[in-house]
């Protein structure tokens, strides 16, 4: 992946009418932050900046119902990339010297989570995937995705309750049987705690000082949750690269001519993007734990 000539679309769109602006030459910043796991971390969430919008388009973009959708690419690519796309929960201008900036505060698949309510109970024998798609077939414009699960077929012991908000719910049932969930461009995916969404090794993005590694990857503690005895438990690592789209939470990228003897294959359980159009910086950072070769047959 060539890593200059970088290009963006954002695309402001009002979810009840259909109307919407795209934005591709202002300058704009952004900060995503995704998690495999988002009964820990909650959903994922961006904060975008946009600047000297018309006021037209001001006031579309701080009306109601809006959502944004930030896609990018690299010059040498013909195709853009999404890399986030949520509701927005509170967007304003304000004058910054000679600019107006717009702030939007945006949360993926926030509208579904929150609003949906559940009140119903799944008889005995339900399976734990009937469950998940009974909760996913209850919010509005979540898609399902992979459910990597390896008890998905097996049934619940007894009849299962299902109340309050579709996030309480998930969370209820990915607590109970080790599920980590993460809604992803409204897309529901589910693994088993701490495993890869998939594990095609193939199609791993390749992190390497010539695909765009920055600085050395280095080793972190796992979550203080995961404890010793835990066969969840992996060794960690953080690193930062050029903005890469292609790395996806949960899923797998492999690292390789690294200084520090930190090559192999990962799993990203959390990551960050952030830039600015017109400023140098336009990264990702990613914390990852290793995934053994084993694990990937």
């Amino acid at each position: 992946m060539k890593i200059f000539d970088r290009q963006y679309q954002l695309i402001i769109g009002n979810y009840s009418t259909g109307d919407g602006v795209l934005i591709e030459d202002l300058n704009i910043t952004f900060d995503i932050a995704k998690s495999a796991d988002n009964k820990r971390k909650g959903h994922n969430t961006a904060s975008f900046s946009v600047y000297n919008l018309t006021a037209q388009q001001r006031e579309f973009a701080e009306s109601r119902h809006i959502t944004v959708q930030l896609n990018v690419r690299y010059g040498s690519s013909s195709v853009y990339v999404p890399m986030f796309k949520g509701e927005v929960t509170q967007a304003f201008s304000e004058k910054s010297g000679p600019d107006i900036v717009t702030s939007m505060e945006c949360g993926d698949g926030f509208v579904a989570l929150t609003t949906t309510k559940l009140k119903q109970v799944m008889p005995q024998g339900t399976s734990i995937g009937s469950v998940l798609e009974e909760i996913r077939s209850r919010m509005p414009n979540v898609a399902r995705g992979s459910y990597t699960v390896v008890n998905l077929d097996s049934p619940i012991s007894r009849s299962y309750r299902l109340s309050g908000t579709a996030r309480e719910a998930l969370d209820k049932l990915a607590k109970e049987y080790k599920l980590d969930y993460t809604i992803d461009g409204g897309i529901l995916n589910v693994t088993d705690q701490a495993k890869p969404l998939f594990k095609n090794t193939e199609t791993a993005p390749l992190i390497s000082p010539s695909t765009g590694l920055i600085e050395i990857p280095y080793n972190t503690t796992e979550e203080a949750r995961v404890t010793a005895k835990d066969k969840t438990r992996r060794d960690g690592i953080k690193f930062k690269c050029f903005l890469n789209p292609e790395i996806v939470c949960g899923s797998l990228v492999v690292l390789r001519d690294t200084t520090n003897n930190t090559d192999g294959f990962y799993r990203v359980n959390s990551l960050r993007h952030s830039g600015t159009y017109r400023g140098n910086d336009w990264l990702t950072e990613v914390m990852a734990s290793r995934v053994d070769a084993e694990e990937l047959t």
